[in-house]
């Protein structure tokens, strides 16, 4: 798969793009579903969470836009959006089989520390969306 970007598409190219973004729209809400809201504070819970941690968690995807000034520049500087947004979407993904792994590999006060640390990279995807973006 090449990571440079194209300017025209056959038509070909067009459809099977149409078909892997409705997997990706699938993924994507799966992935908010499961790593947000109600699973995340039952997990939190389960992990013996204070009310500051919680609200923590719930606060992390908006602490994390700072990452979208970092993105400008990057975009700016490497002028490739598709490298930018793969990596950035690889190194967000990564944490969340930890988090998955989490109850079975620490102590619950242990755990609970390691989710938000994990999370605030998983949240970090700020930068992928905004390299994602046209500009």
């Amino acid at each position: 798969m090449s990571f440079r970007p194209v300017h025209n598409f056959t038509e070909s190219q067009t459809e099977r793009g149409l078909k892997l973004i409705v997997f990706d729209g699938l993924a994507a809400e799966a992935m908010t579903t499961l790593t947000g809201g109600t699973f995340l504070v039952a997990i939190a819970i389960y992990l013996g969470a204070t009310d500051f941690q919680i609200g923590m968690l719930a606060a992390l995807p908006t602490l994390t836009n700072v990452f979208q000034l970092f993105s400008i520049w990057l975009v700016q500087r490497y002028n490739n959006r598709k490298v930018l947004v793969v990596l950035a979407n690889g190194l967000a993904r990564l944490p969340l089989v930890a988090i998955g792994l989490l109850p079975f590999l620490f102590s619950k006060g242990t755990s609970l520390a390691v989710l938000i640390f994990l999370l605030s990279f998983h949240c970090s995807d700020r930068l992928q969306e905004r390299a994602g973006t046209p500009g």
